[in-house]
């Protein structure tokens, strides 16, 4: 769970909200790619993000895994539900266990001040990735929901 959170929160510059809130049925698997559909939440402004094939994190592969571990005849339509024995429960994943998840990766990597690392962290990551890659202004806004060029420029770490 804490991997495919991960994914989802970079690949959709994700809030903490967005991801508790995350439906199974915002979660559509193409084949090539998965679409992900983010409802209006704090801007009120919906979206959507696609996880592509990456030969590096193999995202798709990590999401495809996680969905097959849902039950059957599962009732509760939220995407992240806890694990127990690699299996998912019928309880779903709340704002506290995904808020602890970057801090929980910089425990593992031994990086300072791990504490300090919060669910923000997904959203500067991926602001900082699309730039990197040479994404425009516009698209970055349209990436993360926000309204102003200046506030997507502010998530960007130089």
């Amino acid at each position: 769970m804490i991997k495919v959170a991960l994914v989802m929160g970079v690949f959709g510059a994700c809030r903490t909200d967005e991801l508790v809130k995350m439906k199974r049925s915002d979660v559509r698997d193409m084949g090539e790619h998965i679409v992900v559909n983010i409802p209006a939440s704090k801007n009120d402004k919906p979206r959507s993000f696609m996880v592509i094939e990456d030969n590096e994190m193999d995202a798709l592969r990590l999401i495809r895994s996680y969905i097959s571990r849902r039950p059957l005849h599962e009732t509760n339509d939220r995407f992240f539900l806890c694990l127990r024995g690699g299996r998912c429960t019928a309880q779903p994943v709340g704002k506290n266990t995904i808020g602890a998840i970057p801090s929980k990766i910089a425990t593992f990597l031994g990086l300072p001040d791990a504490e300090s690392y919060t669910s923000h962290c997904l959203r500067r990551t991926a602001a900082t990735l699309h730039a990197d890659a040479g994404g425009s202004v516009l698209n970055l806004k349209q990436l993360g929901g926000w309204k102003t060029s200046t506030v997507a420029e502010g998530y960007v770490d130089e």
